[in-house]
């Protein structure tokens, strides 16, 4: 996926376009926050665009940890949960993850969710906990290995 990385200098036609959208620094001030983790973008952040919610392109800035560390893949998909759910990574680090915990609590709402919602929002949480993706997917795999194996 080609995530476009934009010049604080650049032109964001994107927003220009459209009277109430701002750009980053405008929301932040002079301190510009990334749009994964929330730190202060003291140094070269990376200003990007990114098609969130289907098809709305907006700029986001990213430290240059997260640029580092996350695929652009991950960057989308993480923009987008954090859009729809709120919050950030590792928001709620310090907090105990326990995904059976959170299932339980999703499955047991008086309203029907479909596999791929459950799985949205236990993404997310894992999210707030500073799992990254990748991890979750190997917490996942190893998660129903240790079932099936007790299972039998």
């Amino acid at each position: 996926m080609n995530m476009p990385i934009i010049d604080e200098n650049d032109d964001l036609s994107a927003t220009q376009n459209s009277p109430n959208l701002k750009v980053p620094s405008e929301i932040f001030g002079n301190k510009i926050k990334c749009c994964i983790c929330h730190r202060i973008c003291s140094k070269n952040p990376k200003y990007i665009q990114l098609e969130v919610l289907s098809d709305v392109i907006l700029p986001f800035v990213l430290c240059s940890k997260c640029q580092d560390t996350f695929t652009a893949e991950d960057i989308k998909l993480m923009t987008n949960l954090f859009m729809i759910f709120g919050g950030y990574f590792a928001k709620n680090k310090l907090e105990p993850f326990s995904p059976l915990r959170i299932l339980h609590e999703l499955t047991s709402n008086t309203a029907h969710l479909e596999p791929t919602q459950i799985n949205m929002q236990l993404l997310h949480r894992a999210l707030l906990h500073g799992i990254s993706p990748k991890e979750y997917v190997e917490k996942l795999q190893q998660l129903a290995s240790s079932e099936l194996n007790s299972f039998f």
